[in-house]
């Protein structure tokens, strides 16, 4: 498996990994905000198999400055869930975020999404608030963070 921990060029994020999100991401975005993302704003990560087959990816916002980076999108395909992939996967993108000097990292997720929370709470986030109708369909997303 491979990890890229940046944000590609001006054609970046490739059409690979917005097709992807199209494809299995609950609420995927569109080509103009894809387009929108900034090189020193953004870390986009990549899952690879040995054959380069995107498997996932994770795109966090990070600010100059500051040693929080806010998790925006993580995504493995289902296929390769249970098997240990999500957890090498978190385990190499931590790595990379404590090496780049990042302390923590901090997320939504939708509150009915329980295999997500459960994911995160073995990941060691901890939850912090519950805000009440947060997506645009009237959903409650909880707050988490983890200490790195």
């Amino acid at each position: 498996m491979s990890i890229i921990g940046k944000l590609a060029g001006p054609e970046a994020p490739c059409s690979e990994v917005t097709s992807l999100d199209c494809e299995l991401f609950p609420r995927p975005w569109n080509l103009e905000q894809w387009g929108s993302l900034s090189r020193d704003r953004f870390l986009l990560f990549t899952w690879r198999s040995q054959e380069s087959r995107l498997l996932g990816f994770a795109l966090y916002g990070v600010a100059p400055g500051d040693d929080v980076a806010h998790l925006y999108k993580i995504l493995l395909r289902p296929e390769y869930r249970g098997m240990g992939e999500a957890k090498a996967f978190w385990l190499a993108i931590t790595e990379r975020l404590r090496g780049r000097g990042y302390a923590s990292v901090y997320l939504e997720v939708e509150s009915l999404n329980h295999v997500a929370i459960r994911f995160y709470e073995r990941a060691g986030f901890r939850h912090l608030r519950r805000v009440r109708s947060y997506y645009s369909d009237g959903g409650d997303a909880l707050m988490m963070n983890l200490t790195l």
